[in-house]
């Protein structure tokens, strides 16, 4: 009769052969090989946290240089319209005076070629005198005017005593170019040699239509 014994392998006790020593050491340098890994593996994240940090500044850095870029563009920009304004004030405040001092001009050369055609041609005319009673600069514009701005006085002499009618009625159509309240002064016969004439001296007083009106406006001259 046979009898058949099994034994499981897990069921005998182990037998640790190796001296302690060695079995310590060996515990040791996987200690160390574990702690090698966890520094390793701190150190890669330090080394990438350090990246990203660099990154972040040099971005800072940048987007830093690009604000004081559009800071400097932006105060030359804020120059150049101060300097604009400036200039436009000082353009404004030369228009306004220039205004003002043309507000109280008489073209008198306009009125003497005038004064050619209207004086008739059986009268002549030997003396003219002309002025002005408003000062230059005086008026803010042409329509603040006094109801007379000025006087023309005429001398010469003519053919017969309706010439000088004809002399009043011409000086009379030109309201629309400020001569107003024509009169003769003066008008008396007298010879030139032995022709008999009529010797005058008339006046008119100028309104404001005898401004010129030039420059009322600013910018308009």
């Amino acid at each position: 009769m046979s009898v058949t014994t099994t034994t499981r392998v897990g069921d005998l006790p182990r037998v640790n052969l190796l001296p302690p020593e060695l079995h310590e050491r060996r515990r040791v340098r996987a200690a160390q090989a574990g702690a090698g890994a966890a520094i390793a593996l701190a150190l890669v994240g330090v080394v990438f946290a350090y990246t990203q940090q660099g990154h972040a500044v040099d971005t800072a850095k940048k987007q830093l240089a690009d604000q004081q870029q559009q800071e400097t563009q932006l105060t030359a920009q804020l120059r150049r319209l101060s300097d604009v304004r400036t200039t436009a004030a000082q353009l404004a405040a030369s228009e306004a005076l220039l205004s003002r001092a043309m507000a109280t001009e008489i073209q008198w050369s306009t009125f003497l070629a005038d004064f050619s055609v209207i004086v008739p041609n059986s009268v002549w005319l030997v003396q003219l005198n002309a002025q002005e009673d408003v000062q230059p600069g005086t008026l803010a514009a042409p329509n603040a005017a006094p109801q007379t701005v000025g006087s023309v006085t005429l001398q010469g002499y003519g053919k017969a005593w309706p010439d000088l009618a004809t002399l009043l009625d011409s000086l009379g159509k030109e309201t629309s170019h400020g001569i107003v309240q024509p009169y003769f002064s003066t008008a008396q016969e007298t010879f030139i040699g032995t022709v008999k004439v009529i010797q005058y001296q008339a006046s008119t007083a100028l309104s404001p239509a005898a401004l010129s009106g030039r420059c009322v406006n600013p910018g308009s001259c």
